[in-house]
C-alpha cells in the first residue's frame, strides 16, 4: 500500500535524528503518525525533495515551510501524517460545499449514505444534505396558498409579468435555501445531493422552465460556489430503468452540459465513472473530498483529536 510506503520512508530519513519525536495513535479508523522535528535537526527541503516521490501520487496533502500534512483514505481506514518543524497553527481553513451530482437514478443518495457512513469518525466536521429539502417545503406552502386565492390566480396567471414574478419568487427561494444551509453549517464541510448547476441543465434539458433558467442563470453570479463537484455517471439505459425523470436521449448529454457549466465557471470536478464496475470507486471519491478540504480536516484531528 503506497502510504505505507511513504511512512517507511519518512522514518528511514529520519532514523536516527536525536531531537525527533514520533507520535502514534488511533483513533477510530483513524491512524495517526505525527511527527516533531526541532529547526536545526534536519533540513526541511532535504526532507521535501526525498519525499516527493510519495507524495506526487497524493493530492490530499499541503506543504509549507514548517510542515507536511498528509491526509489519507484506504480500505476503510484513514491515515493521518504529520512532519511538523515548527508549532504551527493551521488558520488556513476552507470550508466548501462538495456536490455529489448526476441524473435521477445514478446513485447519488446511495452514494451520499455511503460517504457519510465512512466519514463517521469526522462526523463534527461535515454536514449532509439536499440541496432542495427545505425549498420543497416553501414551495408546498405557496402551491397552498395558490389554492386559497384561486380566483384571483387564475385571473391574472396568463400575463406574462406574473410568471415572471413568480419564477423570480421561486429561485430566490431556491437560493435562500442554500444560503441557509452555508449559515447555519458556517464552520462545517457541506457536503450536498445536487446544487444549483444541476438544477440550470434540468432547466436547459426539460425546457418548460425558460424564465426560470434565465433568472437562475443571472443570480448564480450571487450564490456560494462548490469547492469540488463530483460528478457520477453510469449506462443511460441502466439510470433510465430506476428513475425516468429525464429521456435517454438527454440523460446521456446531462454530464456533458453540466461539465461544460462547471468549466466555465471554474469550478472543480471529478467525473466518477460507473459502468460495469463491480467495485465501488468510494475510495476514489472520498480522497477527492479529502483533497479539496485538507486544512479543514488536519485543523480538525490536531484540535479534537492529538491534541
Amino acid at each position: 500500500m503506497l502510504i505505507n510506503n511513504l511512512i517507511e520512508e519518512i522514518n528511514l530519513i529520519l532514523k536516527n535524528k536525536n531531537k525527533i519525536k514520533l507520535k502514534l495513535k488511533k483513533y477510530k479508523n483513524i491512524n495517526l503518525y505525527t511527527y516533531e522535528i526541532s529547526k536545526n535537526e534536519i533540513n526541511y527541503d532535504y526532507v521535501l525533495s526525498s519525499l516527493n516521490i510519495y507524495l506526487e501520487s497524493f493530492s490530499n496533502f499541503v506543504k509549507k515551510d514548517k510542515y507536511i500534512k498528509i491526509l489519507h483514505y484506504n480500505n476503510s481506514q484513514f491515515y493521518y501524517v504529520s512532519i511538523n518543524f515548527d508549532k504551527v497553527s493551521i488558520n488556513d481553513i476552507n470550508n466548501n460545499f462538495v456536490v455529489i451530482s448526476g441524473p435521477d437514478g445514478v446513485g447519488k443518495s446511495y452514494y451520499l449514505n455511503l460517504i457519510k457512513s465512512e466519514l463517521e469518525s469526522f462526523d463534527d466536521v461535515f454536514f449532509f444534505g439536499h440541496h432542495i429539502k427545505d425549498y420543497k417545503k416553501n414551495i408546498s406552502k405557496i402551491e397552498k396558498k395558490k389554492k386559497y386565492n384561486n380566483s384571483f390566480i387564475s385571473s391574472i396567471k396568463g400575463l406574462f409579468l406574473f410568471k415572471i414574478l413568480v419564477a423570480f419568487y421561486t429561485e430566490y427561494l431556491y437560493l435562500k435555501n442554500i444560503n441557509k444551509i452555508k449559515l447555519k453549517n458556517f464552520n462545517k464541510i457541506i457536503i450536498l445531493e445536487r446544487f444549483l448547476f444541476d438544477r440550470l441543465v434540468i432547466f436547459k434539458l426539460v425546457n418548460v422552465f425558460k424564465i426560470n433558467y434565465i433568472i437562475l442563470s443571472f443570480f448564480r453570479f450571487f450564490s456560494y460556489k462548490p469547492k469540488l463537484y463530483i460528478c457520477l455517471s453510469d449506462t443511460p439505459e441502466k439510470i433510465y430503468s430506476r428513475k425516468k425523470e429525464l429521456t435517454i436521449e438527454n440523460i446521456k448529454i446531462y454530464n456533458d452540459k453540466l461539465i461544460i457549466l462547471l468549466k466555465s465557471n471554474k469550478i472543480n470536478y471529478e467525473l466518477i465513472e460507473l459502468h460495469n464496475k463491480k467495485i465501488i470507486p468510494i475510495e476514489s471519491i472520498i480522497n477527492s473530498i479529502i483533497a479539496s478540504n485538507i486544512f479543514t480536516l488536519s485543523k480538525y484531528i490536531e484540535s479534537h483529536i492529538i491534541k
